[in-house]
Parts: C-alpha cells; sequence; structure tokens
C-alpha cells in the first residue's frame, strides 16, 4: 500500500512537473513570437520595417517572382518638423502610415525604412496602367484626408517605381534605384511619381559629380 502511495504520489509530481515544462515551453514561444514580432516592426507606425523589406524582397527574388516596388518619400517634411514640432512630425509620418493601410490595393506590403521614407511591395505587379492605379488612389486619399490634429496641412509626396527582377536582383539595389527615380520625381517638381531609367542613373551620377566639385571649389 505504502509503495502505490509513493508510485501514485511520484506520477502525480512527474504530472506537475510535465505541465510546468508545457508552460514554460508556451511561455518561451510568446516571448520568441513577441521579439520577432518587435524586430520586424517600425516602433512608430507599426508598420514592418526595412530589415522585413529586405527579408521580403531577396525571398521573392529567390523563389522567382517578380513585382514593382514604390518608395514614397514625403514632400517638404522638414518645413512640417521645423514649424509644428517633431512630435507633430511624428503624428504625421503615422498618418501618412494609416492611409497607405487604407488606401492601397489589397496585395500590397507597406513598409516604413526611415525617416519620412516609405515603401510598398507590389507582388506580382508589373503592369504600369495596375501601379499607377495604386498610386492614384493613395493620392486620392491624401489629399481628402489632409489635416492631422485639425490642422489642414498640404501634404504631398513623391514616388519612385522600381521592378524586380527587371531593375535588379537584389532588395539593396532595388531600394536605391527607386532612390534615383524618387529624386528625378521631387526635382521634376514634387506631387509626382517617376519609373527607374538606366539613364536616370549616369544623370544622379553626373550632378553627384559636379554637387562635389562645386563643393571642393568653394573650400578652395
Amino acid at each position: 500500500k505504502e509503495n502505490n502511495e509513493e508510485l501514485e504520489a511520484m506520477v502525480n509530481q512527474l504530472k506537475a512537473n510535465e505541465e510546468q515544462l508545457y508552460n514554460q515551453y508556451d511561455e518561451i514561444i510568446k516571448q520568441k513570437e513577441q521579439i520577432k514580432f518587435l524586430a520586424d516592426r517600425d516602433y512608430l507606425t507599426n508598420l514592418y520595417n526595412r530589415r522585413r523589406f529586405s527579408e521580403d524582397i531577396t525571398l521573392a527574388i529567390e523563389n522567382n517572382q517578380s513585382g514593382a516596388i514604390l518608395l514614397i518619400d514625403i514632400d517638404n517634411f522638414k518645413n512640417i518638423n521645423d514649424t509644428q514640432g517633431h512630435h507633430y512630425g511624428d503624428r504625421v509620418l503615422k498618418h501618412i502610415g494609416s492611409i497607405l493601410r487604407e488606401s492601397l490595393c489589397e496585395d500590397a506590403v507597406i513598409y516604413r525604412i526611415g525617416g519620412d521614407e516609405f515603401a510598398v511591395h507590389l507582388p506580382n505587379i508589373l503592369e504600369e496602367e495596375r501601379i499607377e492605379a495604386c498610386i492614384s488612389s493613395f493620392y486620392e486619399a491624401i489629399k481628402i484626408k489632409n489635416s492631422v490634429d485639425q490642422i489642414k496641412n498640404h501634404i504631398t509626396a513623391s514616388v519612385g517605381i522600381v521592378k524586380y527582377p527587371i531593375h535588379s536582383f537584389t532588395a539593396d539595389d532595388l531600394l536605391m534605384k527607386s532612390d534615383i527615380a524618387m529624386y528625378k520625381a521631387k526635382n521634376d517638381g514634387k506631387n509626382r511619381y517617376c519609373y527607374f531609367t538606366e539613364s536616370l542613373v549616369s544623370n544622379f551620377d553626373f550632378n553627384v559629380r559636379v554637387e562635389k566639385e562645386l563643393q571642393s571649389a568653394l573650400e578652395e
């Protein structure tokens, strides 16, 4: 009888230990998921971040997929920060993030990659008609929802567009080329979009070289 009681006690203890281990395992899994979530997200807008952008685009290219990337930069954002303050500027960034979530096509994946720059991944979309419809939807939404904290702003954005694997096979190179296209849109008057072409690279390189030479001339 005593042996049976001891055996039963041991079994009960083993069950308790097993349950405790399961609870610890569940807690570890939850913590890992939380760490992964935080590692993938932008702290301010809760959109995906630049690291996740690189992962997603790299994976898509490795799987022989195709698509388009939009690089969106808020026009004259520095003026908003300078006149309204950085806290208000942060609220504007959150506002733009919300507009992007609401206005873009269903399959779009949105990232904040730093400062006032957002990237949009349009998987399996290469047709310019579909790309432009997506951008038009965003422009229309930003025009309608131009007030933040009851302060009306003339918020506009410039967009650079690249396609993969047509323009590159790496996430960093695609981001660089979309950046060149976006600056072309800004130089053309802002509040517009521009597709990347190889000719933009030579123009960009020329402008950078002239700027460096002028800076050197001023210093001398």
